[in-house]
């Protein structure tokens, strides 16, 4: 659903739908880092879609941190 508010620029909607799936993916058990990860990476991207760097910012830089932290700097994404 949140690529399809990205395709329609419509961002807001995107962020909001990102935010909801990493609340649900925090709040299952089990391992979920890359996936987390990955929806940081997600959120950043829609927040620099919107030219708002400094968020987009925070959030790269923590799917990065997650994956360095998990995966070593070998980490092929």
């Amino acid at each position: 659903l949140a690529r399809v508010y990205a395709a329609k620029k419509d961002y807001d909607q995107e962020v909001t739908c990102y935010k909801k799936v990493l609340q649900i993916l925090q709040a299952l058990p089990g391992d979920r880092h890359q996936e987390i990860a990955n929806c940081y990476s997600k959120l950043g991207t829609a927040y620099y879609a919107q030219e708002k760097f400094e968020d987009a910012a925070h959030f790269l830089q923590h799917a990065l941190q997650m994956r360095l932290t998990r995966l070593g700097d070998g980490d092929p994404n």
